[in-house]
């Protein structure tokens, strides 16, 4: 009897200690601050080589990319799909970051399979206008 008293106590005791540390770990993985950077950088690291296949078509040749900027995102066909509309801008630079400047806006969508460019527009930047996209 004993025996088993003891038996309860200890898994009682340890189920105890273990749901606090679940609970703030389940906290941690769903933080609102955490979630949107991390979403937004695997949205990139995930579109990255179709990005630079667009600029490398673009331009002739690869260039220097930065400044990034998930602009829009939406759920196609209906709530429960998983397709998806994500438009993404981003600065191109010259060699060691010197003009051409150009502020490049890409709209993919894995829409019926695969992710492909939908939409491309492309706009000149003059050296002054790189602060309004690049912080």
């Amino acid at each position: 009897m004993k025996k088993n008293i003891l038996i309860t106590l200890v898994l009682l005791l340890s189920i105890s200690f273990l749901s606090p540390t679940q609970q703030i770990q389940a906290a941690h993985l769903t933080s609102p601050e955490i979630e949107e950077e991390d979403l937004e950088d695997s949205l990139l690291t995930l579109l990255m080589p179709k990005i630079e296949d667009e600029v490398e078509k673009h331009y002739g040749t690869s260039r220097l990319i930065d400044c990034w900027k998930v602009t829009h995102i939406k759920r196609l066909v209906s709530a429960e799909s998983f397709f998806f509309e994500i438009s993404i801008q981003f600065v191109t630079l010259g060699e060691q970051r010197k003009p051409p400047y150009d502020l490049m806006h890409l709209t993919f969508s894995n829409f019926p399979v695969e992710w492909k460019v939908t939409n491309k527009k492309v706009v000149n930047l003059r050296e002054e206008q790189l602060s309004q996209y690049c912080e």
